[in-house]
């Protein structure tokens, strides 16, 4: 019987404009290959090997056999007599929450019922949130907060607060001791001569003044997000506001703290009325494989989208704003 080369399921090769790369989605890694490699491993997956150097009439054995020693080298793959022993992961998109994640956007003004925002999260099975915190906050305010997030369905908190003395004079590694959801804790606005007292890797400490949301929407490759759970719901969904919701510091309910439609007000409707509605969810299904320059990138399933800032505000198709990577010389500009 014969043997063929059987890519790992959680090895996924992508088609670019000018490269290809393979996605292991199980190590969090890309690795680059050449089209004719890319070509192998899509068109030819179910031929022996002698197969694959007949295809191409002997003419680059010794290139072919180097082909299979890098994926072997890098464990992308094995060889076998019964693939069909080794199905391909089902990249089916199912979810039972109605809302994965939620920011909060904060200022000095802002006046919130937090032990109620946080209940129609958990209602909606909110599980990831994120809040900016623009202005400085005491750090008692700031502790408040979170023990209202007690009982709740979140599992990871990202908080970005502006440097305060009365909050870096606490101690912050007992903060994310007693309330473990915190994922990271950036204190940003941080003058540059603060001597850091912590090690922690959780706790950030940031100089850039960060006062609105014009800071979102930035995409590079140190952002990108090399794992099953992303690049399955972008086959299917858009990478950054699928099952979505923000709150500005005003109370007005966006899919997107920079997009500029507004569905309600977290004071005078609930979050469930908001999400239910059609037009709420619009954006939701604009892929990466439909967006403009975007669909011929190979790192289109594990980079996160924004459709707030786009080269062209009247195509809800348009390539991102602030995306310098040019798919189609394969370079950053």
């Amino acid at each position: 019987m014969k043997k063929i080369f059987k890519l790992f399921a959680h090895c996924r090769p992508v088609k670019g404009a000018k490269r290809y790369v393979i996605c292991d989605i199980q190590r969090n890694d890309i690795y680059f290959i050449s089209e004719g490699l890319y070509e192998i491993l899509t068109e030819y997956k179910h031929h022996s090997l002698e197969e694959i150097r007949g295809a191409y009439h002997h003419e680059y054995d010794e290139v072919i056999g180097e082909y299979f020693k890098f994926l072997e080298e890098n464990e992308l793959g094995f060889w076998c007599e019964n693939p069909d022993n080794f199905p391909d992961i089902d990249f089916t998109w199912e979810t039972p929450e109605w809302i994965s994640n939620c920011i909060i956007e904060c200022n000095r003004d802002t006046e919130f019922d937090f032990e109620n925002i946080f209940e129609q999260l958990h209602e909606l099975g909110c599980k990831q949130l994120e809040i900016r915190f623009y202005d400085p906050i005491h750090f008692s305010a700031l502790e408040a907060i979170l023990e209202r997030t007690n009982g709740s369905h979140l599992r990871n908190i990202n908080i970005y607060i502006a440097y305060g003395e009365d909050l870096v004079d606490q101690d912050l590694d007992m903060l994310l001791l007693r309330y473990q959801r915190i994922g990271y804790l950036f204190i940003t606005a941080t003058p540059v001569d603060y001597q850091v007292s912590t090690s922690n890797q959780r706790i950030q400490f940031i100089n850039e003044v960060i006062k609105d949301n014009t800071c979102c929407g930035q995409v590079h490759a140190s952002y990108f997000r090399i794992n099953q759970a992303m690049f399955t719901e972008s086959l299917h969904y858009n990478s950054c506001l699928h099952k979505k919701i923000s709150i500005t510091p005003t109370g007005e309910v966006k899919n997107c703290p920079s997009l500029p439609l507004t569905f309600g007000n977290v004071k005078q409707q609930t979050l469930k009325e908001i999400v239910i509605r059609d037009s709420f969810k619009e954006y939701w299904q604009i892929t990466k494989d439909q967006i403009d320059i975007c669909k011929d990138c190979e790192f289109r399933y594990v980079c996160t989208d924004c459709r707030a800032f786009i080269e062209n505000p009247k195509n809800i198709y348009a390539k991102p704003l602030k995306c310098n990577y040019d798919p189609y010389t394969a370079n950053w500009v």
